[in-house]
């Protein structure tokens, strides 16, 4: 109950705390304003250099403001796609009835939630328990050709063009010998 009072104190002492992000970037803006008007004014002893200068200030700081509201706006889509993917992924499990440990006995692979952002080694994890995925067969012998250095091919088409020959000439040698 204390905690309740508490925040309903410190967010009549602070109206910051309880505005919303267009009611903070609308007072940044004001502020920003009112002070440019302020060093702009009749009154203002200051000279043009340093006018410019409160006004370049000025309109940085409102370049920042509006880039950490891009930067809130991209990580408040990331957590409701977080949301989504979760509830999906719950409400599939009621559906089918099964956790994530059994789903992933059953299939063999780690749910997508346990495994994280996609990457090369989370493409390679299994569950607990599960077999191993075989490891894919030799295709045979494999042919490196290395351009020298004399060579001057830029595109791929060129490449091709230089290629091609040698490749022909390889490719009547593996028929012979067969």
């Amino acid at each position: 109950m204390s905690s309740e009072s508490e925040t309903d104190t410190v967010s009549q002492r602070d109206p910051l705390l309880s505005a919303t992000k267009a009611q903070l970037m609308n007072r940044a803006h004001i502020l920003v304003t009112s002070i440019t008007k302020i060093a702009t004014g009749d009154s203002s002893k200051l000279n043009k250099t340093d006018i410019r200068d409160i006004t370049t200030w000025g309109q940085e700081l409102l370049a920042v403001v509006t880039h950490l509201d891009l930067r809130l706006a991209e990580a408040e889509i990331q957590v409701t796609k977080c949301k989504l993917e979760a509830s999906k992924a719950a409400s599939r499990a009621l559906t089918l009835g099964a956790t994530e440990d059994t789903a992933a006995q059953e299939t063999g692979f780690a749910p997508r939630a346990m495994r994280g952002a996609m990457s090369y080694a989370g493409a390679l994890k299994v569950a607990r328990g599960a077999p191993p995925k075989p490891l894919p067969s030799a295709r045979g012998p494999v042919l490196a050709v290395y351009p020298g250095s004399e060579d001057t091919a830029r595109t791929a088409e060129e490449t091709k063009n230089y290629l091609r020959p040698a490749l022909i000439r390889l490719n009547s040698m593996y028929k012979s010998t067969n």
